[in-house]
């Protein structure tokens, strides 16, 4: 943390320039005293974020990477949370001086937004009164976000599907045998922690993938009700204070699709394959907001696609797209995770 007036103490900062024009944008309470760089908070999704504190009370400046997301998609990102901010703690962005909600600066997008209490370690302290409130507040978004006027279809083919369908049969023979010999090529030595886990995730998806391909072809035209849904809700995005959940936070992976992608999502992540568990949390779903006999099927479907996905997705980040991430550890662990969910996939 740095003490004292603000821009006489940053220094430190890498493009220190960029991020005091950035803050100009806004009023004077939202000018800070303290700041603290949190880099990628622990997250991967390049953006990168400061903790500010100021007259206005504790902010969060975020920048987004410049990949994504586009002005369009940002502005539906801010447009579905003014939505559904007096029904859920999400944090909604702040106006600057021109009524905007976010800065455009040096090839990226930048918005400031309230820092929201608590902390996303349902992990460290799991039980079942934090379930229900985590399987409650995600319930309540929908029931919030299901009135937000988008643009698109009210009802039809879920598009989460249809690029699971397509990214499932992506991975052809010859395009799995490239991997293999990219994982022996561009081998580094970052990337022991993750090599012991590849060839078997890589091995479990070949079991599984002909099964899961298949059950996503017969739901890929079903026509759905559409409405903003989260698409990256898990663990890691849920606030907690005690057993209340305290807010939802990052949502650049907001897009139309069907309630049961959000529901598979946070079911996986938080109880993995718990069955018992699962349906508790389907129940408290459920006091909020209904799921039908059909909706439980689809989250299976879901859930069995993100299990057969989710290593591949990462194998292929790294070793055919060669991305580089700061900490290979924590992947590790994450493909640890994935690499346990395969096998129940692949047993079932």
């Amino acid at each position: 943390m740095v003490a004292g007036p603000f821009w006489a103490t940053i220094d430190f900062m890498e493009d220190t320039a960029n991020v005091e024009n950035c803050l100009r944008a806004y009023d004077t309470d939202c000018q800070p005293s303290n700041l603290e760089s949190l880099g990628n908070a622990g997250g991967f999704s390049g953006a990168q974020f400061w903790r500010l504190e100021t007259p206005r009370g504790h902010l969060c400046l975020r920048c987004w990477p410049p990949e994504h997301p586009d002005r369009e998609r940002l502005q539906f990102i801010h447009g579905v949370l003014k939505h559904v901010v007096a029904e859920c703690d999400v944090p909604l962005p702040l106006a600057t001086s021109q009524g905007d909600t976010f800065v455009e600066q040096a090839g990226h997008f930048w918005q400031l937004e309230p820092w929201l209490p608590g902390a996303a370690d349902f992990q460290e302290k799991p039980n079942d009164a934090r379930l229900t409130a985590a399987m409650s507040a995600l319930a309540n978004f929908h029931k919030a976000a299901e009135t937000f006027p988008h643009s698109g279809a009210a009802e039809g083919p879920s598009p989460g599907f249809a690029a699971r369908l397509a990214k499932t049969r992506s991975w052809t023979d010859e395009k799995i045998t490239r991997l293999l010999q990219a994982i022996q090529s561009a081998r580094r030595p970052e990337h022991e922690p993750i090599i012991p886990l590849v060839r078997e995730i890589v091995t479990l998806y070949r079991s599984s993938a002909a099964e899961v391909e298949r059950t996503l072809a017969a739901v890929e035209a079903r026509q759905l009700p559409l409405q903003p849904c989260l698409r990256d809700i898990h663990d890691g995005h849920v606030l907690f204070e005690g057993d209340e959940v305290s807010g939802l936070i990052d949502f650049g992976s907001m897009r139309i699709d069907h309630v049961t992608c959000d529901v598979a999502r946070l079911l996986g992540s938080l109880v993995a394959d718990d069955v018992g568990r699962r349906q508790a949390a389907l129940i408290a779903y459920e006091e909020v907001r209904p799921i039908t006999m059909s909706d439980r099927v689809l989250i299976r479907i879901w859930d069995r696609s993100t299990s057969l996905l989710s290593g591949m997705n990462w194998l292929e980040w790294i070793f055919l797209d060669g991305r580089t991430f700061p900490d290979y550890t924590t992947i590790a662990a994450r493909l640890e995770k994935i690499r346990d969910r395969l096998r129940v996939l692949a047993g079932s």
